[in-house]
């Protein structure tokens, strides 16, 4: 083969330029390397997301690929593989949760509802039957769904409602009571209307309002009741639109045959005593009650008198000295005379009595006229007559001359003034007593 001794290439033909040893060589494969960052790849390729241009590129590349790293493992300060330890065991394949917080879980089979449930027997979370979130107590009863309200505890003994109506359902009869006790005395139940510190201003008032009134009885009243029996002692009552009652009672609310349509608007009603206060004498004060549909008053010097239609009552004068009234009309049965005033007589003192008696017969003509006059003196023990009884002026029908005379009589302490009499029929009596008194 001749070699031509210049190039023998030109521009763009594409022909292979090189040392003629060098190509020899290529050509019989006895120095068959080049540099394989300077060969070039055309098309270039794309490996693990990077684009390669040269063959040494291309074999770092599938280098990398093709060996990766050595990962350590995990320790508490630096990144690795997670070790099956501690809360999770078994293996790569099958990663178990063995413990929740460092305590191992149970390998009890689980059925449908349980849950995993702290069991200090066996030291284990264990699978158990859900028990409810929530349970009543307390102030609560009930269940997790439904509850109740059975007490009312607030905090160091108060309790602040922020609420301006408490409504009860008209299906019940509410009661506010306090808890009963067999360990000494009960103590107070209080109600306090808001009170101020402030000088100008003033306290709210507390207010006991029933329901509006209407017809068919007592309406929209209140009432104060006492003890366990729950006895009504006092009652505000609203009998119609236009009958406003405050009523002093006994054990019965007020009812229409007390207080009937034509007994006003806006008056007080006074029930009869069960007792009449006719032992005793009250301290700094009197007592007021009614007897026999009729207002008495007793007061602290032992006097009873009822205060009614004139002349009653009349007390005139000083302790020392005294003039005292009484009036009443009575009806003696047949056979029978009654008694119309009693009166105890105070010690230290000298009284006289003036009687005038006016009796007439149901249903007859019959009538007598009476005055009966009588002293007495106490001094340290039992009242001693002053003389006898006089009669002054007795008259009497023809029909009445047999009648029982009234009478007076001292049992005790106490003088009773006895109304007349008939055999035959009942006698409706005026009796005015008149009682002139000297103390010590």
């Amino acid at each position: 083969m001749t070699i031509p001794s210049s190039p023998n290439y030109k521009n763009d033909v594409g022909r292979l330029v090189t040392d003629r040893f060098a190509f020899q060589k290529h050509i019989t494969g006895t120095d068959f390397r080049h540099d394989a960052n300077q060969i070039d790849l055309l098309p270039t390729i794309t490996i693990d997301g990077n684009i390669i241009n040269t063959v040494q590129q291309a074999v770092n590349a599938l280098a990398i690929v093709t060996s990766p790293p050595i990962i350590p493992d995990a320790t508490l300060t630096q990144k690795g593989i997670i070790q099956l330890s501690g809360d999770i065991g078994g293996i790569s394949t099958s990663v178990l949760v063995t413990r929740l917080q460092g305590k191992p879980v149970s390998t009890v089979t689980p059925i449908n509802g349980d849950v995993l449930t702290w069991e200090s027997a066996s030291s284990s979370w264990t699978p158990k039957p859900a028990i409810s979130a929530f349970s009543a107590a307390g102030d609560l009863s009930g269940n997790n769904t439904l509850q109740q309200v059975v007490g009312v505890t607030g905090s160091s003994g108060s309790l602040r409602i922020s609420c301006n109506v408490l409504n009860f359902i008209l299906s019940l009869n509410p009661v506010i009571s306090q808890t009963t006790t067999s360990l000494g005395d009960a103590a107070d139940f209080t109600i306090v209307a808001q009170s101020t510190t402030a000088a100008i201003r003033d306290g709210g008032n507390l207010i006991l309002s029933g329901g509006d009134g209407g017809g068919g009885g007592a309406r929209g009243g209140v009432q104060l009741k006492m003890g366990a029996g729950e006895v009504c002692m006092l009652q505000l009552a609203e009998m119609s639109t236009d009958r406003k009652i405050l009523s002093l009672l006994y054990n019965n609310d007020l009812q229409n045959v007390d207080m009937p349509n034509n007994t006003g608007d806006m008056v007080m009603y006074v029930r009869d005593t069960a007792t009449p206060p006719t032992t005793g004498n009250p301290l700094n004060g009197t007592i007021v009650y009614s007897l026999g549909g009729q207002l008495w008053v007793k007061q602290q010097d032992g006097n009873n008198f009822s205060v009614g239609s004139i002349p009653n009552p009349s007390i005139w004068g000083p302790s020392e000295g005294q003039t005292y009234t009484y009036r009443a009309t009575v009806t003696s049965p047949v056979g029978d005379a009654i008694v119309a005033f009693s009166y105890l007589l105070d010690d230290n003192c000298s009284t006289r009595v003036d009687t005038i008696f006016v009796g007439k017969g149901e249903g007859s003509i019959d009538s007598a006229q009476f005055n009966l006059s009588a002293g007495y003196v106490r001094e340290g023990g039992s009242p001693v007559s002053i003389g006898t009884v006089t009669s002054s002026d007795p008259r009497a029908t023809a029909g009445a001359s047999g009648w029982i005379v009234p009478s007076f009589l001292i049992s005790g302490n106490t003088l009773y003034v006895y109304t007349g009499g008939s055999s035959s029929i009942k006698i409706d009596w005026l009796v005015i007593v008149q009682l002139s008194i000297v103390k010590e």
